[in-house]
């Protein structure tokens, strides 16, 4: 068993299981690291973005005259393109709300705000538009607010508290 930081990796036999940190380690970190697992996590989820919508999209690469190398590079072209625009959202949010929460000295709901306003610009320089840029960092901004705001949970284990919503029932396997 070992530690990165405040992840832990154990070791048993050839398994290898990854722990991930909890969110109070992740704030406790610096900046540096916070914005390095942001990029790498985001990264990952764009990979598996791009290698979907290699297959799955209209312009999927199709092996041609017995040739799949061509195919093959466009698939790994769209997994990097799709893992470069996530990864590279993930570094600008956590580097901007970290940078944010040091120089304003308070860890509130507006440090995400300002991260997602800035992250919203990649997509803007992306498609090359500033009315696009604008409008994905005003909702990348909205739903960071509001996932902060609430706790940082999107729902609590005991349900919700509406009085209206019925609790849900759980029948466990035997």
């Amino acid at each position: 068993r070992f530690e990165l930081g405040h992840a832990q990796c154990a070791t048993r036999g050839t398994t290898t299981t990854w722990i991930a940190p909890s969110m109070s380690e992740l704030e406790s970190q610096t900046c540096f690291t916070r914005t390095s697992y942001a990029a790498g996590t985001s990264a990952a989820f764009g990979a598996l973005v791009g290698t979907a919508r290699a297959a799955w999209g209209a312009d999927a690469p199709a092996v041609v005259r017995a040739r799949a190398w061509p195919a093959l590079a466009k698939t790994a072209g769209a997994l990097a393109s799709g893992a470069a625009l996530f990864g590279a959202i993930g570094a600008l949010y956590a580097s901007t709300s970290c940078a944010a929460e040091h120089a304003r000295g308070k860890r509130d709901a507006w440090n995400g705000a300002i991260g997602g306003a800035c992250a919203g610009q990649v997509l803007g320089l992306r498609n090359g538009s500033a009315r696009s840029g604008l409008s994905a960092g005003a909702a990348f901004a909205l739903v960071s607010m509001a996932y902060d705001m609430t706790g940082r949970s999107i729902s609590t284990a005991k349900g919700f508290d509406d009085n209206a919503t019925p609790a849900r029932i759980v029948v466990p396997y035997r």
